[in-house]
């Protein structure tokens, strides 16, 4: 599934994710082989809509995402006698896509709505939970390659190995046999970049680096490495994908209005599980229970619209498309399940936070038999795609 809410860092808490020890299959003839000892090593990566170069040396593990526009560079910091990991560095690029809502938004409004809403989750996720320290948070704007930058920077840690969460990296793959436990210390910057055609393409772009490492430890802390790859990023012209077709189906489904609520489906709804096709319109009666929502029944005109989710799936071409349109003074959220053509069991999917008074899209780019609907309840602002 691909959503199309802003595109976050959800964010780089405590731990730094698993390296990547081969090459990704998108790479395809843009990696070579480094020297003996080293991952992969790449001189240039078109990632469709820019380009970008590898950072400067060797044993970078690489992960690339072109349809989602993300690129990840990783490598672990080992002493040499020992073969223990004292740290890693993560370097990630992605582009973000900027909600129909905030097209009338300046690029400071933008920047300064993403940065609060990343700083917010760090808040409520991990200061709270107790999961991890944040301090140092600054924010500002910078000026690489001559072109700005809008800027968060900040660090976690968690303390003491006797507070650590217990999460391990595996060694072996760099050759050591033993398990390492993550680094507790991370000291991380983010740069937005807005292209000067983002008014019109309503996307802009994020670099994000970490430093991670065992606190105590004597090793050499660089957030700088990140400028040559900045200063390498070039904007390409980039042919339609899934991803733009998907967003002007959204504006074309949101000029449409609110759909319409169709009679028929008394039946979509049982147990508190709607099931809905391509091709259908559903409206659910909904009942406040605390932070539940509670679907009482299939409604067909007339309806409430203070208290009618209504749903609506359709295909075009192997594309599937689903929306659900919010109509409480809360943000909302659910849990859902797909049905794929020749199986016979349904599998999980993931889904995105709908805003109040508004409709949500979700696309999956090929077909799709029947989603499955349950667990909507009101949600957190900071709440994220899952």
């Amino acid at each position: 599934m691909e959503n199309k809410l802003i595109k976050s860092w959800r964010i780089i808490l405590v731990i730094i994710i698993p390296i990547l020890f081969s090459c990704a299959t998108s790479m395809q003839n843009y990696v070579r082989e480094s020297p003996a000892g080293a991952l992969c090593r790449t001189e240039f990566i078109d990632m469709g809509c820019y380009s970008i170069k590898a950072p400067p040396g060797e044993n970078w593990g690489i992960e690339t995402d072109k349809g989602k526009g993300i690129v990840k560079f990783q490598k672990l910091k080992i002493w040499a006698l020992s073969g223990k990991i004292l740290g890693s560095t993560l370097i990630q690029v992605m582009e973000n896509k900027i909600l129909q809502e905030k097209w009338h938004l300046s690029e400071e409004e933008i920047a300064d709505d993403y940065r609060n809403l990343e700083e917010k989750i760090m808040i409520e996720e991990g200061v709270k939970k107790g999961e991890y320290k944040l301090k140092e948070v600054k924010k500002d704007t910078t000026i690489v390659d001559g072109r700005k930058f809008y800027t968060m920077s900040y660090k976690t840690t968690i303390g003491t190995w006797g507070e650590m969460i217990g999460s391990s990296i595996p060694a072996g793959a760099v050759g050591s046999p033993l398990l390492i436990k993550v680094p507790i210390a991370v000291e991380n910057i983010i740069y937005l970049y807005f292209p000067p055609d983002f008014k019109e393409k309503h996307n802009f772009f994020a670099f994000l680096i970490s430093e991670a490492y065992e606190r105590g430890s004597v090793i050499s802390i660089d957030l700088k490495q990140i400028y040559p790859l900045i200063n390498s990023f070039k904007i390409l012209e980039c042919a339609e994908t899934p991803l733009t077709r998907a967003a002007k189906a959204a504006i074309k489904d949101l000029e449409a209005g609110i759909p319409r609520c169709e009679s028929g489906h008394e039946h979509a709804l049982s147990g508190g599980i709607v099931t809905i096709r391509p091709g259908e319109t559903i409206c659910l009666g909904m009942r406040e229970e605390g932070s539940a929502l509670l679907p009482t029944q299939v409604v067909a005109p007339p309806v409430d619209p203070a208290r009618t989710i209504i749903l609506r799936s359709w295909r075009d071409g192997n594309d599937t498309f689903l929306t659900v349109h919010n109509p409480f003074p809360e943000q909302i959220k659910y849990r859902a399940g797909i049905l794929l053509p020749g199986e016979q069991r349904h599998r999980k999917t993931s889904s995105c936070p709908v805003p109040s008074g508004r409709s949500s899209l979700e696309h999956w780019p090929h077909p799709i038999v029947e989603f499955l609907l349950t667990d909507f309840h009101f949600a957190p602002d900071y709440s994220k795609c899952d």
